[in-house]
């Protein structure tokens, strides 16, 4: 007798586990939200490998679309500390999913909500996200903010039926904010002022379509967040030049989506509103990949590397030398005509 129990029972617990292969029709599902489908969130696109999203991602808002129709079928938008637990998924429900394939697109961050606008739509062409800006006197578009951070994600061809087995699906993330500083050394010796110098970065990037690409949009100057002046003093100046130090001027500024076929430009102007200073920003951050980098491509490095560090050598008001500093690499250009 205890043999034929033995048996029943291991062919029972087969049973069930063929159901389970089979899908949410089975029977060992029953804890309310087994079936539901799990949706993790990845921000590894940077030069550390690791994953960064419970650090650096604080809200995340999901478009479930359907492919046979291209329209948002479900969305879901959440932030917190739950973010931050290190095992965050967003949930959806089972049984308010059609059978079907689906795409999965994503705007998080603070970013979104703030300076940046996601459109309100129904379907996935009109999911575009547009940058807030300010005009001039002159109509001119401008930024002037400190960016909340911007990502974008997007996972192709899910099919969530109630017989799929697999019902955790990974969004990776693309983030779509940069900084970048500019310190002003003037060779001269003569303090630099307010009003002495104009730092602008400019281009045509401030709005991105449903796919993370660049929309045709009006031109937008980048103008710096923050701006301070002082005098650098040597850190191991010989005690015969010790009173030596040198005029600076630190600018902060955070831009959008630096793209690899853009032409962003660092442009300078004096207290005349003469050009001084005009540079390919993409062109330098390119030139300093780097051997370990030489993995990505343009674009991705580009995406993968978020902040940008120039140092401006100027003299008689004019540019002799600069320096871009990314990771461990250092770009030394001198003055020549761009």
């Amino acid at each position: 007798m205890k043999l034929l129990h033995d048996i029943f029972t291991r062919l029972t617990l087969a049973m069930a586990c063929c159901a389970a292969l089979a899908g949410c029709d089975g029977l060992i599902y029953d804890e309310e939200g087994d079936c539901d489908y799990r949706i993790r969130f990845v921000f590894d696109k940077h030069l550390h490998q690791s994953d960064a999203f419970a650090y650096e991602v604080n809200a995340v808002t999901l478009y479930l679309v359907d492919d046979a129709t291209g329209r948002i079928v479900w969305q879901k938008s959440e932030s917190g500390p739950e973010l931050k637990s290190g095992h965050y998924r967003m949930t959806i429900p089972d049984d308010l999913i059609p059978a079907g394939n689906y795409s999965m697109i994503a705007w998080c961050g603070e970013g979104a909500g703030t300076h940046f606008t996601v459109a309100e739509a129904d379907h996935y062409a009109g999911l575009n996200c547009r940058l807030e800006r300010q005009y001039d006197q002159d109509r001119r578009a401008f930024s002037d903010s400190n960016l909340n951070r911007l990502y974008h994600g997007r996972l192709d061809a899910v099919r969530l039926a109630p017989d799929v087995t697999v019902r955790d699906f990974t969004v990776p993330l693309t983030k779509d904010t940069n900084d970048v500083t500019i310190l002003l050394q003037n060779l001269d010796g003569v303090p630099i002022e307010d009003g002495d110098f104009t730092f602008q970065i400019i281009d045509a990037n401030g709005h991105m379509d449903w796919d993370n690409s660049i929309m045709p949009d009006e031109e937008i100057v980048y103008r710096p967040h923050h701006i301070s002046y002082g005098m650098a003093q040597p850190l191991e100046a010989p005690a015969a030049r010790a009173s030596v130090s040198m005029p600076v001027c630190f600018a902060e500024f955070s831009v959008g989506r630096m793209m690899a076929d853009r032409d962003m430009r660092l442009v300078v102007l004096d207290s005349a509103g003469d050009t001084t200073a005009n540079f390919p920003l993409i062109n330098y951050a390119l030139m300093v990949k780097g051997t370990n980098n030489l993995k990505y491509d343009d674009q991705d490095f580009l995406d993968r590397q978020d902040k940008f560090d120039l140092t401006l050598f100027m003299k008689n008001d004019r540019w002799q030398q600069v320096q871009l500093n990314i990771l461990s690499w250092q770009l030394v250009i001198d003055h020549i005509d761009l």
